[in-house]
C-alpha cells in the first residue's frame, strides 16, 4: 500500500513538472555559434612582407583569442592573427623579432575591431598554413601543414 501510494505521487510529479520543462525548452534560445570562416574572402587576399616586431603568445584584453604575430610593414605594422592552433603540435611555430616574413592573409573587421587572418607564414626555412582557403583554422598535425624548404628537403 505504501509503495503504491509512493509510485502515485511520483507520476504525479512527473506529470505535472513535465509539460512546463518541454514549454521552457520550446522558449529557450538556441546558443549563439561564432565562426570566422565566413568572414574570410581568398579572393581578396594580401601578402605582405616585413620583418617580426614580436609574437604574442598570451591574451591580451581587447583582442581576437589566440596567437598574434606582430609584423613591421613599410607602411606600419600588422597584427596578424594566427590562432592557437599553430602555436601547438610537433612543429610550433616561433619567431624572432628581426626575422624576414611573408604573411598571406585577409584584412576584415570582426566585432568592429580591424583583424588580419593570416592563412599562410613563410619564413626564410618553411612555410606554414595556418589556415585553409575558407578562413578555417588548421589542426596541428594536418596534412600539408609545415613545408621544409628545398635546402632541407621538402616540398615548398
Amino acid at each position: 500500500m505504501r509503495n503504491s501510494f509512493v509510485r502515485l505521487c511520483l507520476l504525479t510529479v512527473l506529470f505535472v513538472t513535465l509539460p512546463a520543462v518541454l514549454l521552457a525548452a520550446n522558449e529557450a534560445s538556441p546558443a549563439k555559434r561564432v565562426a570566422y570562416g565566413p568572414s574570410y574572402d581568398v579572393s581578396k587576399e594580401v601578402t605582405l612582407e616585413g620583418t617580426v616586431d614580436h609574437l604574442a603568445t598570451k591574451p591580451v584584453p581587447g583582442q581576437m583569442w589566440g596567437g598574434h604575430l606582430i609584423v613591421s610593414t613599410a607602411k606600419g605594422p600588422v597584427d596578424g592573427q594566427i590562432g592557437e592552433f599553430v602555436l601547438r603540435g610537433a612543429h610550433p611555430f616561433t619567431a624572432t623579432p628581426g626575422e624576414k616574413v611573408k604573411i598571406t592573409g585577409v584584412s576584415t573587421t570582426i566585432h568592429g575591431k580591424e583583424a588580419f587572418l593570416v592563412r599562410t607564414i613563410e619564413t626564410q626555412n618553411r612555410t606554414i598554413t595556418v589556415r585553409d582557403t575558407h578562413g578555417f583554422f588548421l589542426l596541428p598535425g594536418a596534412h600539408g601543414r609545415l613545408a621544409q624548404s628545398s635546402s632541407q628537403g621538402g616540398a615548398r
